[in-house]
């Protein structure tokens, strides 16, 4: 026997909390289409598009002590980073947000010397 609280039953409720992880839609960069490649001192990182989201988390690790965070719009594909060192190497990871910032799985790149 269930209780009703503003005219919606436990049970209802329950089902309607556990639900919206299937409703939420999980966006992800694609691992395999997000590179970096270096021109002199110039960091060019590429990406596919990835639909319906409100923005991109760009986080950029680098060996001489720095920490990047972009935050490219939905439309961009692609972002260059200027002022870094021929042996300095990093990782970077791009994560996709929705409009409730929730993001999907971020994708990872190693840039090397």
């Amino acid at each position: 026997m269930s209780a009703k609280r503003d005219g919606i039953s436990d049970s209802a409720q329950c089902s309607t909390n556990s639900d919206l992880s299937q409703i939420l839609p999980e966006h992800y960069v694609n691992s395999s289409a997000f590179t970096i490649t270096r021109k002199g001192t110039q960091l060019r990182l590429r990406w596919k598009r990835v639909s319906a989201i409100r923005r991109y988390v760009l986080r950029l690790r680098l060996s001489d002590g720095r920490v990047l965070l972009l935050l490219p719009t939905p439309r961009q594909t692609a972002i260059t980073v200027k002022g870094v060192g021929r042996k300095t190497t990093g990782t970077a990871t791009l994560q996709a947000q929705d409009a409730l910032g929730i993001g999907g799985t971020a994708a990872r790149a190693r840039l090397k010397r």
